[in-house]
């Protein structure tokens, strides 16, 4: 959570992330293989005096003991309380932790309802996964977003084509891409 202050081409990109943003309280960070924005773009979003939390659900990334508890144990036991952690004016809530099955995590009953309960108490909750743009959990993901920013590296016109779909059927545009060089 912790960021350096970006400029140059990567703050003109956390803008326009932000300005894509708008009018949606639920946001797809699909990253696939490319950076991770979602912490800078809450801090930058805090500038704007927007209340906004990171749900981070990149459950096959390696994890300490101290990035617990999280939605891993929101969605598969009982916690007491909601682990909303402080960044530098965002809030986040960590995975929790390794797990094979996160398309099955993001489909439960429990996650929607955390989405549902953070939606009525922030101006934007961005999903962060970080799943293969292939992946059934990167589809899955898009059933839970207003909006959805996917970050392109080398995948094949065919692997983008779900996605496009989905962001276009509904008569407006509610879906952008952001490629790496």
């Amino acid at each position: 959570p912790a960021v350096d202050t970006l400029s140059g081409a990567d703050l003109n990109l956390l803008r326009k992330m932000a300005l894509f943003s708008e009018e949606a309280k639920v946001i797809g960070l699909i990253g696939g293989g490319g950076p991770d924005y979602s912490f800078a773009l809450g801090e930058n979003l805090a500038r704007m005096a927007l209340k906004t939390i990171v749900v981070r659900c990149d459950f096959l990334s390696k994890f300490r003991k101290e990035d617990g508890p999280g939605v891993l144990q929101i969605c598969t036991e009982v916690v007491d309380g909601m682990p909303i952690r402080k960044g530098k004016g965002f809030d986040y809530i960590f995975a929790g932790g390794y797990s094979p099955f996160g398309t099955e995590i993001i489909q439960s009953a429990l996650f929607k309802q955390l989405i549902a309960s953070l939606k009525a108490k922030y101006d934007h909750v961005f999903l962060y996964f970080r799943a293969p743009l292939a992946s059934a959990e990167s589809f899955a993901a898009l059933r839970l977003c207003e909006k959805a920013i996917v970050t392109v590296s080398k995948e094949q016109t065919e692997e983008l084509t779900p996605f496009v779909h989905w962001g276009y059927d509904e008569d407006r545009c509610r879906l952008t891409f952001i490629t790496q060089k």
